[in-house]
Parts: C-alpha cells; sequence; structure tokens
C-alpha cells in the first residue's frame, strides 16, 4: 500500500513577514501545502483568551474555505492565527497536529510544537522550542534585477555595505539624531573598509529623520528611501552586498542579514526609559503564560545581545571578531515536524485500515 503524501494548511494573514516564515518552514517538510488566507474583522482586536478556539474573527467567506479534508498539520504564526489553529484541531477531532512561530497568546499546551525566539520569553517546556532567529531568509531577488543593480554600483568601490534602516517599534525608539549616529558609525565603517554604502529605508522608516543622515557620509553611497514607484533593492542587496549593517528593531532583517552568509553589524536602537521588560521563563510569569491570560512584552534587545554574545553578529562600532560558522537550529524544527508528519499519516492510515477491516466484518 503506497503511503500518501502528509497534508500541511498554512495559515496567512496581512503579515508579509509572517507569511514568509510559515511558507519558508512548509518548503522544507516534503508536505502537500495549501495556502490558507485568513481575512480577519474587527474582533481579531479582542484577546485569544476571549476569542477562544472560535471563527469568530474571520470573515464569512474565510471561515467558509476551512472545511474537509482536514490537514495532518497547521502552520501559523502570530496572535491572531491561535483561535483558528485551534478551532480547526477540534473540527478535525483533535486529530490535526499545531505548529505555531512565535507567540501564539493563548493556553500553551493546545499546541503540539511553539517554535519561539528569545525576544518573546516563554518559559521552557516540552512543546517549546527556543531557536537564535526566526524562519527569515533572503528570497533572492531575480537574475535580471540583481544585474541591473550590479551595474548600477559597479563605480562604488569594494566592500560594499547595505545599510538596512527599519523604523521606530515599540518600545524601540528611532529619531533623527538616531539616525545621524547610525549613519555616522557608518561611514567610519565603510572608511575604515576603503569601501561604499548602499542605504536601504523601509517603509517603516521616518523619511523626515532619515535626511539628517545624508550630511554624515563623506565615502561613496547610494540612499533609497521608501515610497510607492521608488526602487527598493533590498532583495538584491541580500546577495550582492559584502557586508551588512541592520537596525536592531526588526528580528526578520537581522535574520536574513544572518543567513546571508555576509558579517553582520548590529546597531542597537535606545528604548523608551520607562518600558518594563519581564520574562516568563520561571515562577508566576511562567504560570500566567502557560494558561495564555498574560504574556511578557516582545523585548528584541534579547535576540541582538544573544547573537552579539554568540559572535554570530557584531555590534556596530566594536572591533570585528572572528566571526564563527552559525550552526543554524532551524534543522532541529525541520526534522522533528517531519517526524510528527510521518507519525500522523501511519495513524490516519491504520485508523483507514482499521474501519475497513471492521466494515468487512
Amino acid at each position: 500500500m503506497t503511503q500518501r503524501k502528509p497534508l500541511i494548511w498554512a495559515l496567512q494573514t496581512a503579515r508579509v513577514g509572517d507569511n514568509a516564515q510559515v511558507l519558508e518552514l512548509c518548503s522544507r517538510l516534503g508536505a502537500d501545502v495549501v495556502v490558507k488566507q485568513l481575512d480577519l474583522n474587527l474582533l481579531h482586536l479582542l484577546p485569544n483568551w476571549a476569542l477562544g478556539a472560535r471563527l469568530a474573527s474571520l470573515t464569512n467567506e474565510a471561515a467558509g474555505l476551512l472545511v474537509p479534508p482536514w490537514p495532518d498539520l497547521v502552520i501559523a504564526v502570530g496572535k491572531r492565527t491561535a483561535p483558528i489553529a485551534r478551532w480547526i484541531k477540534t473540527a478535525s477531532g483533535d486529530r490535526t497536529k499545531l505548529v505555531h512561530l512565535g507567540r501564539p497568546r493563548a493556553p500553551l499546551d493546545e499546541f503540539d510544537l511553539i517554535v519561539t525566539t528569545p525576544q518573546y520569553g516563554l518559559p521552557a517546556q516540552p512543546n517549546i522550542l527556543e531557536i537564535d532567529l526566526p524562519f527569515a531568509h533572503p528570497r533572492g531577488a531575480p537574475k535580471a534585477e540583481q544585474a541591473s543593480w550590479l551595474q548600477n554600483w559597479q563605480d562604488l568601490p569594494r566592500p560594499l555595505i547595505a545599510v538596512v534602516v527599519g523604523g521606530a517599534k515599540f518600545p524601540i525608539r528611532m529619531g533623527a539624531s538616531d539616525l545621524r549616529r547610525l549613519a555616522a558609525e557608518a561611514n567610519g565603517l565603510a572608511r575604515e573598509r576603503k569601501g561604499s554604502l548602499v542605504i536601504i529605508l523601509s517603509p517603516r522608516t521616518n523619511a523626515r529623520h532619515a535626511q539628517a543622515m545624508l550630511q554624515e557620509f563623506d565615502v561613496p553611497y547610494r540612499f533609497y528611501p521608501w515610497g510607492p514607484g521608488k526602487p527598493n533593492p533590498y532583495q538584491a542587496a541580500l546577495g550582492l552586498a559584502d557586508e551588512f549593517v541592520v537596525t536592531s528593531e526588526s528580528a526578520s532583517m537581522i535574520s536574513e542579514a544572518v543567513y546571508s552568509g555576509k558579517p553582520v553589524n548590529i546597531f542597537e536602537l535606545p528604548q523608551f526609559p520607562l518600558f518594563l521588560s519581564w520574562s516568563a521563563k520561571y515562577g508566576l510569569g511562567a504560570v500566567a503564560a502557560r494558561r495564555g491570560w498574560l504574556q511578557p512584552p516582545r523585548n528584541i534587545r534579547r535576540i541582538s545581545r544573544q547573537l552579539i554574545r554568540k559572535k554570530i553578529v557584531t555590534q556596530l562600532g566594536e572591533k570585528p571578531r572572528e566571526r564563527p560558522y552559525f550552526l543554524s537550529n532551524e534543522d532541529i524544527v525541520v526534522n522533528k515536524l517531519k517526524s510528527m508528519l510521518a507519525t500522523a499519516v501511519e495513524t490516519s492510515g491504520n485508523d483507514v485500515r482499521q474501519h475497513h477491516s471492521g466494515a468487512d466484518r
């Protein structure tokens, strides 16, 4: 009897970065993948303890897409998808396994595996696996696009250092003075390397504040503000640049730069002074997080500082240390999920055989 191929539902929302992480993981599992687009209504703003395992936060059209055959595995990310994933598991008779990336903001025991990263501070328990970086990898620009950017930059001296600039995201601040300091330190790095800069702004960058950067450059550079219709070389730079400077507020940008295989310098942005950070690793915080009542605020500094401590990246302005080979722990996740899928397929096959055997009698 030929064993069937496992089936995965990839839950997708309007968050492009989150969607990319889910699809990146799905692509490694050798399964049939069905994308389920979740169009949400305003009820998604409610806390997950209020929504429970229901489809109340979905539009009627999106809810109508969630029908059998039920998947062996659901892979989702973020707070908004957790109620829908839990409903699917219940509808499948608890046969579907749930894998959640990041933090679900729901009772943690409801998920078969939670793949998290240090900024969320989730408690240690058997169904939680903490990895260094999210599943965010360079997607790669088409060859023609890469060739075009390479032509544009052919007069810039190497090494070519891409400066990737994000934006303020509570509790992280990014004002004009921070961007001037970033520009000055990146300029110093390029001068020391006898290279040049490609400065790439994101949709979250305050364009008016970013103009303050321009007065700090005395090395060759190109400057790319974000805007409709404006060229954005970000994906091309991930393949073409020799080195990166990345602002510290985005785990995805840091991850993509690290997985480019090039040296990465982190520019650490300041936090609001009244930001209270706590961890759910132990004590009452762990109890509250496990039950889905309360989860600690995202502390992105945990990611950048852990990467600096492990010498995977360098803090901008510090003397670079010998960079060790980055041994990703993503393979641990992939192998665990492949094992879960194999068990799910075998179990469903046994259920079918038992059903037919009973019918024959």
